[in-house]
């Protein structure tokens, strides 16, 4: 119960548009909000990291983030909320239930470091 609180206080659970408004994995950012423009597309996320950190990721496309396709995305952050990086990569969503939530694959890199993450937008 305490964790559904810190999450409505800190703004992970919102009303505004349909479709997904958390996004929790394993990757950049852990666990973060969805941030919409107004034609109600998927433009970036933001939230904290495993690296006790702040990340920002935002997706290039004009009509944001869009499923069963390759979508670019560039991104930075900090680790121990004080060591900045910044990040490239392609994000590969999968809707399921409705559609109206993601498993979202992806892959960059942080710096010349590549990595693999995979995400769930709900």
């Amino acid at each position: 119960m305490l964790l559904v609180g810190a999450a409505v206080s800190i703004g992970l659970v919102g009303a505004a548009a349909e479709g997904p408004h958390t996004v929790i994995g394993f990757s950049l950012p852990t666990i973060g909000v969805v941030h919409y423009n107004e034609a109600e597309q998927i433009t970036s996320v933001t939230g904290f990291n495993i690296g006790l950190g702040y990340s920002a990721r935002y997706f290039y496309a004009e009509d944001g983030l869009q499923p069963n396709r390759f979508n670019g995305y560039w991104g930075w952050g900090t680790i121990a909320l004080i060591l900045p990086y910044i990040e490239f990569g392609t994000a590969y969503p999968i809707p399921v239930g409705r559609g109206d939530q993601y498993i979202v694959f992806d892959l960059g890199l942080i710096y010349i470091i590549p990595y693999i993450g995979v995400s769930v937008y709900f």
